[in-house]
């Protein structure tokens, strides 16, 4: 007799155990919050994936001006192949895999001196105006004392801005 009360002792043991387990393994139900998880969810991995495509976006829709701003290079930073890759009608790059456009060069005086060569002029680059200051539509931000590492052909050249007219 005990062993029959051992038995049904097990058995609605284990019926119990698997009532726990089929309450814990349940499929839980797909509610309107899930959802709304679910969707935010990929719209932060596509704002993310598509961040360059979507800044561009906005950012065209601010008009720039053409703006003309003066720089200057330091004498031990140019030789005389970069001087000549600094002449009026030359497009400056900021990055030379990017090609994102500084401007393109006015007017250029290039000075010979006892280190080595240097150059003032006038860029003439779109830009807007802002709070901030002046950016570039490639959204990068100009200040007058700011240096710059610029492509100019087949060299980059350290230029450094000494005007910015107000508007």
């Amino acid at each position: 007799m005990s062993d029959i009360r051992r038995t049904i002792r097990t058995t609605s043991d284990e019926r119990g155990k698997n009532k726990e387990q089929k309450a814990n393994t349940q499929k839980r139900k797909f509610t309107a919050l899930d959802f709304f998880f679910v969707v935010v969810l990929l719209l932060c991995v596509l704002g993310i994936g598509f961040r360059g495509t979507i800044a561009e976006f906005f950012l065209r829709a601010e008009p720039t001006e053409r703006v003309r701003i003066s720089f200057k290079t330091d004498a031990d930073n140019l030789n005389e192949n970069e001087v000549l890759e600094i002449e009026k009608g030359k497009e400056f790059f900021f990055d030379d895999k990017k090609h994102h456009s500084f401007g393109v060069v006015e007017k250029v005086e290039v000075k010979e001196e006892l280190k080595g060569y240097s150059a003032i002029g006038t860029i003439v680059m779109d830009a807007r105006y802002t709070d901030s200051g002046l950016v570039s539509k490639d959204n990068r931000s100009v200040r007058v004392g700011e240096t710059f590492n610029i492509c100019a052909g087949n060299y980059t050249v350290c230029v450094q801005i000494t005007e910015i007219p107000r508007k």
